[in-house]
């Protein structure tokens, strides 16, 4: 039997429109196990105990903030992160040269098992720790996503 890989998702972003991604999502593949969350801290909760698990693919459906929590709590480990990008301006998933708005051509990346390593790059000081995600093409060019700071 096949492992099913949890896509984590909020089932009443945009307008409640999570619940109808849920319902795509189902329609792409039986490999996905479907896994609502509650909030932001219920998000890194459930990530973190995946982790702990040693799981090696996880998914997210979401925009840059909920990628971005789910990148801070898979930093350092090797753990294979999908994206189906969900939110407004999906800076993320457009430097990693993901299809926008298109829940089977993600799945397509995901299931063929397409990678693109990443350099997470910390500016510590006191107030915040500021982020910029390079992919590893982008990084040659000095190009990078702004994942935000944090305090």
């Amino acid at each position: 039997m096949v492992k099913k890989i949890p896509l984590i998702f909020n089932p009443s972003a945009h307008a409640n429109k999570g619940s109808q991604l849920a319902d795509e999502i189902r329609k792409v593949s039986t490999n996905i196990e479907l896994i609502e969350t509650k909030s932001f801290d219920h998000l890194k909760e459930l990530v973190e105990g995946y982790v702990k698990d040693g799981i090696e693919n996880i998914c997210v459906a979401g925009g840059d903030g909920t990628i971005n929590a789910v990148i801070d709590s898979i930093l350092g480990t090797e753990i294979n992160l999908g994206v189906f990008p969900t939110g407004t301006m999906n800076l993320f998933a457009r430097e990693m040269g993901l299809p926008l708005n298109n829940i089977k051509d993600c799945w397509n990346v995901i299931e063929k098992g397409k990678m693109a390593k990443i350099l997470i790059e910390m500016h510590l000081s006191e107030e915040s720790i500021d982020c910029l995600l390079y992919t590893s093409d982008a990084a040659d060019e000095g190009l990078g996503v702004d994942l935000g700071g944090r305090r």
